[in-house]
C-alpha cells in the first residue's frame, strides 16, 4: 500500500524552518549491550558541542527502559546547555523540521529526514543491528542497505575525533540530488502521497466483496 507516515510527513512538513548547524542525533535502539547509545553517546554529544553545533538528541522509547542510567547522565552533563535540546516529544516533526543535518548508526527515521527534508546524513559505523536471527535466510539486500549506500555519508567508530569535522564538510556539500530521491522514490515505494487512500479503498472493497 505504502509509507504511510512519509505521506504524512510530505502534507505537514514546514520546509523553510531548519536551522543552522543543528543536527538531530536519532541513535537506534538494540538488543547487544554493545550499542552506540550505551557506549557513545556522551561522546558523541561532547564533541558536536564544542564544535558549536545544536544537538538535539532524540532516543529512541525503548532507551527510556534500557538505557535510562545514560540518559541521566547525558542530562546531568548537558541538560543546561543552551546548545543541547533532549526532545521527549511523543512526534519528531518539530525536529526534523528544525535540523539541517541527522545523525544516527541504523535508525530508519533517515528515510523520512532525507526523502522529505532533503538535507544530509551521517551514518555511525559501530553494531550492525540484527534482531532477525533467520536474516540470511532471505538472500537480499534491505532496503535501510541500500539506502544507506546511495544517500549516507559514513564515518566509523574510530574516526569518531574527527565527526565534528565530517558533519561541517557534509553540510557545506551540494543539497541530495531531487532526481536521486525520486528515482528511489519510484523504484521503491508504492503509492507514495496516496497510500493511506489507497489502502482504505482497498478495504472498502474488498468488505463490499464480503458483504
Amino acid at each position: 500500500t505504502g509509507y504511510f507516515f512519509l505521506d504524512y510527513l510530505s502534507k505537514k512538513a514546514n520546509l523553510n524552518v531548519c536551522e543552522k548547524n543543528c543536527i538531530i542525533f536519532t541513535p537506534s535502539w538494540n538488543y547487544n549491550n554493545e550499542n552506540l547509545f550505551d557506549n557513545y553517546a556522551v561522546q558523541i554529544i561532547k564533541i558536536l558541542i564544542e564544535k558549536n553545533f545544536k544537538l538535539i538528541l532524540r532516543p529512541h522509547p525503548e532507551h527510556y527502559k534500557r538505557s535510562n542510567k545514560t540518559l541521566l547522565k547525558i542530562n546531568k552533563l548537558y541538560g543546561k546547555n543552551k546548545n543541547f535540546i533532549l526532545d521527549k516529544n511523543t512526534s519528531n516533526l518539530k525536529s526534523l523540521e528544525k535540523a539541517s543535518l541527522l545523525l544516527t548508526d541504523n535508525s530508519s527515521i533517515v528515510f523520512e529526514f532525507l526523502l522529505i527534508f532533503k538535507r544530509p546524513v551521517m551514518y555511525i559505523n559501530y553494531r550492525e543491528k540484527i534482531h532477525n536471527i533467520n536474516l540470511k535466510k532471505i538472500p537480499i539486500i534491505s532496503l535501510e542497505e541500500k539506502f544507506k549506500k546511495l544517500f549516507g555519508k559514513e564515518l566509523d567508530i574510530h574516526e569518531i575525533k574527527k565527526l565534528g569535522i565530517e558533519c561541517k564538510k557534509l553540510l557545506k556539500e551540494k543539497s541530495v540530488s531531487e532526481e536521486r530521491i525520486i528515482s528511489f522514490i519510484n523504484d521503491n515505494l508504492s503509492n507514495f502521497g496516496n497510500s493511506s487512500n489507497f489502502a482504505a479503498n482497498y478495504l472498502i472493497k474488498k468488505s463490499s466483496s464480503i458483504l
